[in-house]
């Protein structure tokens, strides 16, 4: 059985497995499948040709709101369940939204967004187009992702970090945003700018930069800025050379770096690059 509201806005050709929910206000776009046991809740905009697999949940309720210049007058569900007022949204079209992922209300994301399994996206994330986020990820908003970026599996942001477009990230690798937890009081995130790479377990501090088309290496803790097409590996992280200067190991290609000028065209295509 579903219970879909007769508040929401459902589209042409939408298909529901037993047990999903859709409440109030919800806005369901033409051609749309959510999977079995999925929640789209208050408000909630979901693009047209979006597909939505099983136990998914969006628009999760926010707990709590703080009590700051932009939302003084507005409570979180447990601060006030009877009076709560749900925050929008918003996801673009052609999304592809697999199992037990949650995002929370009061984020935007743009059109072919895709998660893995276990993805939980709080509340403040502000996602472009054509980003893909790995199994077990979990970011923390408000933070800012532009376009063209992957996220292979395991990763976490923390908030307030700002990711540009077309950046790598590998399993366990993220960034971190106190400079002295828990304090609190001096939260802000990296920003790591376009084409960057950042290695399995390697770990961003607060308040740094990394430079356009930098590699992080593997296990790297990452202290200070990088700069621009620049490689740097260990703890903590020092620089080792310039990307241009890097061979390829079995002799395919002579200059893998900057990848995004010698990525075979075909290839990039498959990701949806604009090239």
């Amino acid at each position: 059985m579903n219970l879909i509201s007769k508040d929401a806005e459902i589209g042409k050709n939408v298909k529901t497995k037993p047990g999903v929910i859709i409440e109030d206000g919800a806005v369901i776009g033409d051609n749309c499948r959510i999977g079995y046991n999925s929640i789209i809740k208050s408000n909630v905009h979901l693009g047209s040709n979006s597909v939505i697999a099983d136990f998914v949940t969006l628009g999760q309720y926010i707990e709590y709101f703080h009590k700051d210049e932009t939302k003084k007058d507005r409570l979180g569900y447990l601060q006030d369940p009877e009076g709560y007022d749900n925050p929008v949204l918003k996801i673009g079209e052609n999304a592809n939204i697999r199992s037990y992922t949650i995002i929370y209300a009061d984020c935007e994301i743009g059109d072919k967004f895709e998660t893995g399994s276990w993805v939980m996206l709080r509340q403040g994330c502000n996602i472009g187009y054509n980003n893909y986020i790995g199994n077990h990820s979990e970011f923390w908003g408000p933070i800012t992702i532009g376009d063209h970026n992957r996220f292979i599996n395991l990763n976490h942001l923390g908030d307030t970090t700002v990711v540009k477009n077309f950046t790598w990230w590998f399993p366990y690798s993220g960034a971190a945003t106190d400079l002295h937890p828990p304090c609190g009081k001096c939260i802000k995130g990296p920003i790591i700018e376009d084409y960057v790479i950042v290695g399995s377990i390697g770990v961003l501090l607060p308040r740094i930069t990394i430079g356009q088309s930098a590699i992080i290496g593997a296990l790297s803790l990452v202290t200070r800025d990088v700069p621009p097409e620049t490689i740097v590996m260990g703890n903590p992280a020092k620089v080792v050379r310039n990307i241009r200067d890097i061979k390829c190991p079995l002799g395919i290609i002579d200059h893998p770096y900057p990848w995004q000028e010698t990525m075979d065209k075909e290839r990039g295509r498959r990701y949806g690059y604009p090239w």
